[in-house]
């Protein structure tokens, strides 16, 4: 049969989050990886002056410290223009309440009798099985994103799905197949932890 109009609206909301805000993060983590690149290169030429200093290529090392320090001045507004828009809080809040949607509807199908049963029944349903795999890793994006720069904003924000959706599929390498994947669960739950490497705010409850 056909699409009813919230699924064609869900999926649609998918495919714009996909494209648009999580691509987005990836090339401000792609940015900031740059960025770190480029200090360590500077760092590194700066503890080599006293090597190149009075030599004949003085000029050309300042040259090019000079130059790593103008890339990072550039890194360095283009990274607040991502902070600006990625971490606006209704922004995020939005993000979160179409992650927890897309949890609830996963572990929906997963279900049996109104309980979740650990180990998950085999086969896969196929009905899980059709679902992108770029779904689920937005999600989990999408929380490493919130966890490392916006964690204060978890504590405002119910987490039950998502939580429940982590720690079922985590240990489902027949449903979410791809390690990495799965890897990206464990450091989510590693930065919600005491302990964790995280920025600002506090921990969600």
């Amino acid at each position: 049969g056909e699409y009813h109009f919230i699924c064609e609206c869900y999926f649609l909301t998918s495919n714009t989050l996909h494209l648009g805000l999580m691509k987005t993060m990836h090339d401000c983590m792609q940015t900031l990886e740059e960025m770190q690149r480029h200090q360590r290169s500077l760092g590194d030429l700066e503890r080599m002056r006293s090597v190149w200093a009075g030599g004949p290529q003085m000029q050309e090392y300042e040259a090019k410290v000079e130059e790593l320090k103008k890339v990072l001045a550039k890194g360095a507004e283009v990274r607040l223009c991502y902070e600006t828009v990625l971490q606006d809080p209704a922004l995020l809040t939005a993000a979160l309440g179409f992650a927890r949607l897309t949890a609830a509807m996963l572990l929906n199908l997963v279900t049996v009798n109104g309980k979740i049963q650990l180990p998950l029944p085999l086969p896969c349903p196929m009905e899980f099985a059709l679902i992108p795999e770029f779904m689920v890793e937005d999600m989990a994006e999408l929380l490493l994103y919130v966890s490392r720069f916006s964690i204060g904003l978890l504590g405002t924000e119910p987490l039950d799905e998502i939580c429940d959706f982590v720690v079922v599929f985590i240990g489902s390498p027949l449903y979410v197949k791809n390690p990495y994947l799965r890897a990206k669960f464990v450091e989510i739950l590693h930065l919600w932890l005491p302990g964790g490497r995280h920025q600002g705010g506090q921990r969600p409850p």
